[in-house]
């Protein structure tokens, strides 16, 4: 066959050799910079994956520091306690009345995630003194970690009020 190919190339004259030559080195050229661009992406996959693997071990490594982290949480936590959404709106609402704020609440909306169930109120609070909003917020405080106040804004007035708008969530057990 490079007998065929080689009194093939002779027989052709001095440019077209010239020519067929430069062409092979173009096709060649062309085929080793697509090579090289493979192996470059395939070099940067290989890095990624390295860079994972070596994140996998360090959490590999820390896993005794987990589990303990994770046990301290459990001897906290009680799913017997969690507090489902009507259950979180009458919580909300009494804290409220209690503290003696104006309000309106909006209804509470519910989010799966996982082994949980992930509520969120609304309370807006009008014209409410710092002493109001400080007793909500300390009654809402006694039951954490069950319930949480996720956003706080306060809004002043000239009168001395304040509008505030809380996001208060808690989440219940599927279990």
């Amino acid at each position: 066959m490079f007998k065929r190919i080689a009194k093939f190339y002779m027989s052709k004259n001095r440019r077209e050799r010239v020519m067929i030559a430069v062409i092979i080195w173009a096709i060649a050229l062309i085929w080793f910079s697509e090579l090289s661009d493979n192996n470059a992406d395939l070099n940067t996959q290989i890095l990624a994956l390295e860079s994972r693997r070596d994140s996998y071990k360090n959490v590999i490594a820390q896993a005794d520091n987990i589990h303990k982290i994770l046990e301290k949480i459990r001897s906290v936590f009680d799913p017997q306690k969690t507090i489902k959404s009507a259950d979180l709106q009458l919580i909300v609402e009494s804290c409220a009345k209690s503290a003696g704020l104006t309000y309106s609440m909006s209804a509470a909306n519910t989010k799966p995630a996982d082994k949980f169930d992930l509520h969120t109120i609304n309370l807006y609070a009008q014209n409410a003194a710092i002493s109001h909003l400080a007793n909500f917020e300390r009654e809402l405080r006694k039951r954490e970690p069950y319930i949480t106040l996720q956003r706080v804004s306060f809004d002043g007035s000239k009168d001395g009020t304040i509008d505030a708008r809380y996001s208060v969530a808690s989440f219940s057990s599927k279990e």
